[in-house]
């Protein structure tokens, strides 16, 4: 079990301005040989944030079924569960290949900034594909996952493609 928090602030004219406290709680469980539980919650509160500090939620900050900055506010929870394969597929000694199952949720409140309508509580399924860079100095891992948002919003696409590259599997 990993936990992290921090506190940034900037005082101004007598008050604190541009304020976030965040925290996470990361847990890892081998179920198998090759199969590893994992499960992370984390979030933040915000209080004054400037305009270009806004926190969002979407398929580009852990919430993956959504178009990137679905979600804005100044404080959000978050909430992900994955079941990660790994597996001893090593093509051409370039890549390790494992993969994820997961699901995804979070919410997002205060003002965004932009005046957008909140949302409320956002979900999601879905699966991954891992490539882990054997030959690479920076240790990257690719990810490229398929999710589907649990939400009948007629502004998202039935299923959502994301592809990153990430420091964790």
């Amino acid at each position: 079990m990993r936990l992290s928090s921090a506190l940034s602030t900037r005082w101004e004219d007598g008050s604190a301005r541009d304020l976030k406290l965040t925290g996470s709680v990361r847990f890892y469980r081998e179920t198998g040989r090759n199969r590893l539980f994992f499960v992370t919650v984390d979030g933040q509160y915000g209080h004054h944030l400037d305009l270009d500090n806004r926190s969002y939620l979407g398929g580009d900050s852990g919430l993956r079924g959504y178009p990137q900055r679905w979600a804005g506010g100044e404080s959000f929870a978050r909430f992900s569960v994955e079941q990660r394969y790994y597996t001893d597929w090593f093509p051409w000694r370039l890549f390790r290949v494992g993969g994820a199952i997961f699901a995804d949720v979070g919410r997002t409140w205060g003002p965004d900034g932009l005046g957008s309508e909140n949302p409320g509580v956002l979900a999601s399924i879905g699966l991954g594909l891992r490539l882990s860079n054997a030959r690479s100095a920076f240790a990257r891992v690719i990810h490229v996952d398929f999710a589907v948002p649990l939400d009948s919003d007629p502004g998202l696409k039935k299923v959502q493609f994301l592809i990153e590259a990430r420091r964790e599997f």
